[in-house]
């Protein structure tokens, strides 16, 4: 009877068998020769073959799209017959083999050869950048020659040349990650150029140079049009950013210092006192970081000797991170002890314009937390404006968009957090978009519904993510509306917002 025959007691083709298989869920037989069927679908046609791979076998199995771990059990069961070259290290790599292969791979380099071979052929791969590579070669050398001084040395730098080109990689990464974040954030103003551009002729016309640098920064963020910087620099000059030579700094010192119980050379940190703005850019952050140095220290001594406490202003952190120099010189004494008076405590003082700025303590000096210092800026300093935030927006800023608008569709977001934040807006009209502290965006959106995840801070030390929502954006009647969301800053990071961010989704 034939073979392709179906039926019963007949000796059956096996497709015949796992059509029944699949129509009556059959005998135990068929089941088992299905199971069958399935696994040697799932195996590497090169699986059944006995020898070691050849290059040719792995890249096959490479182009076939082998799943890594099937992959990788299959070149250790089988082995190779060629030699990891830097030749064909760099062929493998170009077809797509896994690095979990490429390590087993390297795993046979070839046996029983000289020490010579061994350095020869991991100074090939060191110098063609195939670091690990490298090292599997020389400590083949060290299990010949377990101290070799060349080995040792060889593998040393290869590792540190590994760790160069992670560095070099990871930099390449935020540099593409914070181009995209930009690109993205400058989607989220183009909406708003119309509205820009005309607040900036508004403001030329009136020669209001804060409020003309302030609606120009906006438009040059999105794109540069030659024309319009071509007319703000008729009005105000160049487009540039400086902090000039001579302009003052008032700082603080956060806590008392007390000429017995500070060092010469110790470093002081202090505090800036308020913000410096130049051409509507926050230069210089209230609060910010300064820093000075103690000049000299000494107690009051018993010989009727006043404390001394002399300190110079060094520099201060700009609001980009950036350092810039300060000058100036401060020396405080204490009152010196009384020859009358046996017993009690002589207040000392300082006076600056007139205003007590210290308070002494018997002979010696204290300097109390809270004391300003005034330093000046040393050199003219040419700064990017890109790399600055804006200050508050000029009287009448109208960028908050009114409730219902018609013919738009907006999500409106009104910073209150204490810092900067980046929002990415995931909906029918996903978007990411930079609001400035104490300033507000209308995002342009589609109908629906939306999530909100937020990104606080200016740096990453300092970022706090939020996640918020759903917002609804609805169009009752015809006319389409604004939801108005406040971001304020939360009092905890929130890991799962900070993925989801990262992943913008």
């Amino acid at each position: 009877m034939s073979t392709h025959s179906f039926k019963e007691g007949s000796r059956e083709h096996p497709t015949a068998c796992l059509h029944r298989n699949w129509v009556l869920r059959g005998s135990t037989g068929c089941g088992l020769l299905l199971i069958l069927l399935l696994v040697l679908t799932g195996v590497p046609r090169a699986i059944s073959q006995t020898g070691p791979y050849s290059i040719s076998d792995v890249e096959k199995l490479a182009k076939q799209g082998t799943e890594e771990r099937a992959f990788l059990e299959s070149v250790k069961h089988h082995g190779i017959d060629f030699a990891p070259t830097v030749e064909v290290i760099a062929e493998l790599k170009a077809n797509q083999v896994p690095q979990s292969v490429l390590k087993e791979i390297w795993e046979y380099i070839p046996q029983s050869q000289p020490p010579e071979f061994y350095l020869r052929e991991g100074d090939r791969f060191l110098t063609n950048g195939y670091y690990a590579e490298a090292v599997a070669y020389y400590q083949r050398i060290l299990v010949l020659i377990p101290d070799d001084p060349s080995a040792k040395e060889r593998i040393k730098q290869a590792i540190g040349e590994q760790k160069k080109a992670e560095a070099v990689a990871e930099e390449e990464r935020q540099k593409a990650e914070a181009a995209s974040e930009l690109r993205a954030a400058q989607d989220g103003e183009r909406p708003n150029l119309t509205y820009y551009r005309q607040q900036l002729g508004a403001f030329l016309l009136k020669s209001d140079c804060d409020g003309a640098f302030y609606y120009a920064h906006k438009i040059f963020f999105v794109g540069p049009d030659q024309s319009e910087q071509a007319a703000l620099e008729k009005v105000c000059g160049t487009y540039s950013l400086k902090l000039e030579h001579g302009t003052l700094v008032t700082v603080r010192f956060p806590r008392d210092l007390k000429g017995s119980g500070e060092h010469s050379g110790e470093r002081v940190a202090l505090k800036v006192v308020d913000q410096i703005m130049v051409n509507g850019f926050i230069v210089v952050s209230k609060d910010g970081d300064a820093w000075g140095t103690i000049t000299k220290s000494k107690g009051g001594s018993s010989l009727l000797r006043a404390g001394r406490l002399g300190i110079s202003i060094d520099g201060v952190s700009l609001a980009d991170g950036e350092e810039c120099p300060l000058a100036a010189a401060k020396t405080y004494r204490g009152a010196k002890k009384s020859k009358k008076a046996k017993t009690g405590i002589v207040i000392g003082s300082v006076f600056t314009a007139g205003l007590p700025i210290i308070r002494g303590k018997g002979h010696d000096v204290i300097v109390a937390a809270g004391t300003k210092v005034t330093a000046n800026v040393t050199g003219t300093m040419n700064l990017d404006p890109a790399r600055f935030p804006l200050g508050p927006a000029p009287e009448g800023d109208r960028i908050i968009i009114p409730t219902v608008v018609r013919g738009l569709n907006v999500i409106s977001f009104q910073n209150q957090s204490g810092t900067d934040a980046t929002v990415r807006l995931i909906g029918p009209s996903s978007q990411v978009l930079t609001v400035a502290d104490g300033q507000s965006f209308g995002a342009l959106v589609a109908a629906g519904n939306y999530y909100v995840l937020v990104r606080y801070g200016r740096i990453p030390s300092e970022y706090l993510f939020e996640k918020g929502g759903p917002v609804s954006v609805t169009e009752p009647s015809g006319e389409r509306t604004v939801a108005h969301v406040t971001l304020q800053r939360p009092a905890a990071d929130n890991p799962k917002a900070r993925e989801e961010f990262d992943r913008g989704q």
